[in-house]
């Protein structure tokens, strides 16, 4: 009896532990199984909540740290940023306009790691700030002063003038005008801005009459000195010999001292012969019409030559200043820094002035269908002079032809910004533009 109850006690045990083995197992075999329901309800919310695309405006953000970005991005909520990794973060958190990539390490309450990686772009949707001279005061004929206008962007800082456009100036219009100025930064932001601009009448150059008059005044004494010894000359002949002798002595004084001035006004002439005898004709038609020809000789000597306003007066060079010479054509330009339009003949120097020999780059802008019509015909190779207002002349060849939006990139690749390289690049070069539709425009480069 004693023997069996030890059995069952035996049994009893065994069963107990098994039992008590089973149920941890079974416990445990449940923990594990919560603990991976749990690992994928964190993931499932991390997929969910955590922003792969992130955007930034300039107009809500001034500076911008990593303990944001984690929030912006929500990986906070996820659990705990251990680590934030960006290649320009300091570049990401002044927010310089661009595309950055951002990785983030997170710990999730289940103490499982994480790793997720987000796009940051940075837009710029602020327009430039435009200030302008308290008084626009100029000239009639000048072009708009674009030195009294800057542009500010807050990103890019100050606008060059190739990003200004100025809309209703007319620099022949005398009087007050409403001008629009525009500034355009590199994100595409506008900014407007109207001013008054006052055109008056040109002040005359008053040296420039000065140094006339007193030519005027030189010319008119040796006049007078040739008249007197004419006079002088003829009185003598009467009381000698009579008429025949006052005519033959007249003519000769007249004729030497005629020569002499004539001479003197001539020398830096090339021909010299030829001008003198033009400049003694001249003198003796003015001077035999107070007297009637008493001989054919003094008929003969009062051959009618040019006028005595040609005395002493320089040849026209034959070079045009300020002027275009491409494809058989000559073309005058004048100054029309950043107007709003071309001029209505000929061509503008819309950036830079013409100046051939300032090392610095100009952008001529001009008509077509009119004087710029030659434009299209232009092609790698051409060669185009330019003969500035000092009438320096310099030769330029043609290295681009590209066709130009209005925003300034090439119609045939809209990612590719002409501008930079046409307007912004420094060196003794020259760029033409004219219209082909009303939004793209023909653009040739030359150095």
């Amino acid at each position: 009896m004693k023997k069996r109850s030890g059995v069952i006690l035996l049994v009893a045990i065994f069963l107990g532990i098994s039992t008590s083995v089973g149920f941890y197992s079974y416990s445990s075999y449940a923990d594990e199984q919560d603990y991976q329901a749990q690992v994928a309800r964190e993931r499932k919310e991390a997929d969910l909540l955590f922003v792969e695309h992130l955007i930034l405006k300039t107009s809500k953000h001034k500076r911008i740290t990593a303990a944001e970005l984690a929030t912006l991005t929500r990986g906070d909520r996820i659990g705990t940023v251990t680590q934030l990794e960006v290649d320009q973060l300091t570049d990401l958190q002044e927010l310089v306009p661009g595309t950055y990539k951002m990785n983030l390490t997170i710990q999730m309450p289940s103490n499982v790691v994480i790793h997720r990686s987000a796009n940051v772009s940075v837009i710029d949707d602020v327009a430039p700030i435009i200030t302008v001279a308290k008084e626009l005061v100029v000239e009639s004929g000048v072009a708009f002063p674009l030195e009294a206008v800057t542009a500010s962007d807050d990103t890019g800082g100050k606008l060059a003038p190739a990003n200004l456009t100025i809309k209703g100036y007319d620099r022949q219009k005398v009087g007050e005008q409403k001008v629009m100025i525009e500034a355009r930064d590199q994100a595409g932001n506008l900014a407007t801005k109207q001013v008054i601009v006052t055109v008056m009448e040109k002040t005359p150059n008053a040296p420039a009459v000065e140094a006339k008059t007193d030519q005027d005044t030189q010319r008119t004494s040796e006049e007078t000195a040739t008249a007197k010894e004419t006079e002088t000359t003829t009185t003598a002949s009467t009381d000698e010999a009579g008429a025949p002798a006052k005519v033959e002595e007249s003519t000769a004084s007249k004729a030497i001292a005629t020569t002499e001035s004539s001479v003197s006004a001539s020398q830096w002439q090339n021909d010299g012969n030829s001008g003198l005898a033009q400049e003694v004709s001249s003198e003796s038609v003015e001077e035999s019409a107070a007297e009637p020809p008493t001989s054919e000789s003094e008929a003969t000597t009062a051959t009618p030559a040019s006028s005595e306003e040609k005395v002493g007066s320089r040849p026209e060079s034959t070079v045009v200043a300020s002027s275009l010479q491409f494809a058989g054509v000559s073309i005058p330009f004048v100054q029309s820094q950043g107007v709003g339009a071309a001029p209505a003949t000929g061509a503008g120097a819309w950036l830079g002035t013409g100046n051939t020999t300032d090392g610095a780059p100009t952008h001529f802008i001009g008509h077509n269908p009119g004087d710029f019509s030659a434009v299209m015909s232009l092609g790698v190779g051409a060669v185009i002079t330019v003969t500035d207002g000092n009438g320096n002349a310099r030769s330029y060849t043609v290295y681009e032809v590209i066709d130009v939006t209005d925003d300034g990139y090439n119609n045939n690749d809209l990612t590719d910004d002409v501008y930079p390289r046409m307007l912004d690049a420094g060196g003794e070069r020259i760029s033409l533009q004219t219209c082909i539709t009303d939004t793209v425009n023909r653009c040739v480069l030359a150095r």
